[in-house]
């Protein structure tokens, strides 16, 4: 059967080839596609077609040109070699490390685009320039050596590494206090990174080997240095201390009781804790960038219907949460101040409810498509009318899901 509509959902889309008589038939052609290649010729052609382009890059080449396109899901790397033979087209979902003295190999590529971040040395700016990136780009010091985004330094480093080298680290470098700092001196590493964080007690030996645009977080003497995220309970305390300075965000387990046990908290962070717990700890000294506090009444989540009437509110003390649910009928009886105090809605595609409750029901929600009762109007065929608009137009199109397609 004949579509009326042609969708074309491709990664990347070489356009140059088309003729227009097996594309004239169509009322309408839609392209979506992160990287479109195209010639003079082509572009004429989908213009005259009316065609709707929806690209994050478009490529201009001659149509006798080969370019070989390449999409990579994960990282990639470029380094020196070896050089390739045609022009190349490449999509990167994921991170792209360019090497130092590659040149010669980026010459070659017609256009990147990366869905991620990029990693690129510094005299070598100009190539990012040129490409098209959804991320972050870190700029490193040529002949510098590249560790992890967030590295942690051991007790073995200053051991294994030779003297005078460089080192770039493109978020943050956290120095344990087992790492002998007088060892790490004598090697006089120079070191590139946004933030560094070390104990007090190593600040004359260690912050020389930073320069000046390098943040020094420095932690309180008598603190134990925990990077990354965790989760206090029993067995951490008793491994870690009563003195804690995470670099990460901190869950306090909602059983967790030993409160009084804890002497001094700083959450370079997110703090997660019950609030009931957080009163608990006003004589513990606490530093965290940011508290949330651990929701902890009834949710309902990720259901096609949901129901809620005055019963269920008032049995549940803590609130009730509702996330991800289609419709979500609230009964006429509930007054407005139990709805504020005890109610909270995300993510909803139709909340029922009554005139009254609209503008308290309007404060509780977030991301809610609808507010209103089962007699308003949507329109002429409301959210139903929606749905079958667009199963009409699926049902009328030739629908290409590729990662490659060649017109």
């Amino acid at each position: 059967m004949f579509k009326e509509n042609l969708i074309i959902n491709s990664e990347i889309c070489d356009a140059r080839k088309i003729k227009e008589e097996n594309y004239e038939s169509y009322k309408k052609i839609i392209i979506n596609s992160e990287i479109l290649i195209t010639s003079e010729r082509s572009r004429e052609i989908l213009n005259s077609l009316g065609a709707i382009v929806n690209s994050d890059a478009i490529i201009d080449a001659a149509e006798d040109e080969v370019i070989d396109s390449r999409i990579v899901n994960g990282n990639e790397v470029i380094s020196k070699g070896p050089v390739p033979k045609n022009k190349v087209a490449l999509l990167v979902n994921g991170n792209l490390e360019i090497e130092t003295g590659s040149e010669e190999v980026l010459d070659k590529y017609q256009h990147i685009f990366v869905n991620g971040s990029v990693l690129c040395p510094r005299n070598m700016k100009e190539y990012v320039n040129k490409m098209t990136v959804n991320g972050n780009v870190n700029l490193y010091p040529e002949n510098a050596n590249i560790l992890d985004p967030e590295f942690v330094m051991d007790k073995y480093f200053p051991l294994r590494i030779k003297a005078n080298e460089k080192y770039y680290v493109a978020k943050q470098l956290i120095i344990k206090d087992e790492v002998d700092e007088k060892t790490l001196e004598k090697k006089q590493p120079v070191f590139e990174t946004p933030v560094v964080f070390f104990s007090e007690e190593k600040v004359e030996t260690l912050a020389p080997l930073f320069d000046i645009k390098t943040r020094l977080e420095v932690v309180p003497k008598g603190m134990n240095i925990i990077p990354g995220d965790i989760e206090l309970n029993d067995t951490i305390l008793d491994k870690l201390g009563q003195s804690l300075y995470i670099v990460g965000d901190l869950d306090i387990d909602p059983e967790f009781s030993r409160i009084n046990d804890i002497k001094r908290l700083i959450v370079n962070g997110t703090l997660n804790v019950k609030k009931a717990t957080y009163e608990k700890m006003s004589d513990v000294d606490i530093k965290a960038e940011d508290i949330h506090f651990i929701f902890e009444g009834k949710s309902i989540m990720n259901v096609p219907k949901a129901k809620i009437d005055r019963k269920v509110l008032e049995e549940n003390e803590h609130g009730v949460r509702i996330m991800n649910c289609a419709i979500l009928n609230i009964d006429e009886d509930v007054d407005t101040s139990l709805l504020a105090d005890r109610l909270s809605i995300m993510n909803c595609a139709k909340v029922l409810c009554s005139e009254e409750q609209k503008s308290t029901v309007a404060l509780i929600s977030t991301n809610v498509a609808r507010i209103g009762n089962e007699n308003e109007s949507e329109g002429p065929a409301g959210l139903l009318g929606t749905g079958i608009d667009l199963i009409k137009a699926a049902l009328n199109s030739r629908i290409v899901n590729s990662e490659k397609y060649i017109m």
